[in-house]
């Protein structure tokens, strides 16, 4: 579980997407419209999905209409050879993801409007070879954002 950085207060939203996962399903992206999160990319927006246990497909939308998520970055976790645990896990990418915020958003994440959640592998994932996690940023007063948050310094 991952709390948030703000007022060192849970963040219900941070908690439920950090249990995402890139988990294999026998299912293709293209046939459902749906995006894989391993192939998740820089700019690319989102709703929150309806099932938040083990998210292995987002649909995507264009970030010109209303959403509530916004991937500002994708990372590949290599600082450990056998999975960690939940928490090391969602820890690692916290700490990177916190570093990247600024150069997108354009803003300090301190003073920013928005704030973090991530996607990271389970440990299911991790043992077939997932390493990605995706970082990913939303309202903190939970409005629909309406286009890119990219360098709008928000």
């Amino acid at each position: 579980m991952v709390s948030s950085q703000r007022g060192g207060m849970t963040n219900t939203r941070l908690k439920i997407l950090a249990l995402a996962s890139a988990v294999i399903v026998l299912i293709t992206a293209c046939d459902t419209g749906l995006t894989g999160v391993e192939n998740l990319e820089v700019g690319d927006c989102f709703d929150d999905p309806s099932d938040t246990e083990d998210i292995a497909f987002i649909q995507t939308v264009s970030c010109d209409e209303p959403h509530q998520n916004e991937v500002y970055a994708t990372l590949t976790l290599t600082e450990f050879e056998t999975y960690p645990g939940r928490d090391t896990v969602d820890d690692a990418a916290l700490v990177q993801c916190l570093e990247l915020f600024e150069d997108y958003v354009g803003a300090p994440y301190e003073t920013s409007s928005l704030d973090i959640a991530f996607l990271t592998p389970t440990e299911e994932s991790w043992s077939e070879g997932d390493r990605g996690a995706t970082c990913a940023l939303y309202s903190l007063d939970g409005q629909m954002l309406v286009g890119s948050m990219r360098g709008t310094g928000r």
